[in-house]
């Protein structure tokens, strides 16, 4: 338990997140570059880079909610469920 505990308190870096943020923003950047020179015509390339950073930007906000878990869980609630149940088991009414 002392593990999860200290895993709960350890803030994630900004440092991390700003970089693959900033990394993807680059990326993104790039994109339509990369596409044009292909010779795809403009509504495709508008329309692939729209979709392509819908897909990654969505990966990278599903990356950042799985770095602190338990702000989405409703832990308070369970631990107040789990520890009626206990209390029930073992005290004598």
């Amino acid at each position: 338990i002392g593990v999860c505990e200290r895993l709960l308190a350890s803030p994630v870096p900004p440092t991390i997140t700003r970089h693959t943020s900033r990394v993807l923003l680059s990326w993104l950047a790039c994109v339509p570059l990369g596409l044009e020179s292909l010779g795809l015509a403009l509504p495709a390339v508008a329309l692939a880079t729209l979709g392509t950073s819908y897909v990654m930007v969505g990966i990278d906000q599903i990356g950042l909610e799985l770095e602190q878990p338990f702000q989405l869980l409703p832990m308070n609630s369970l631990a107040a469920a789990l520890t009626r149940d206990v209390c029930d088991e073992l005290c004598v009414h």
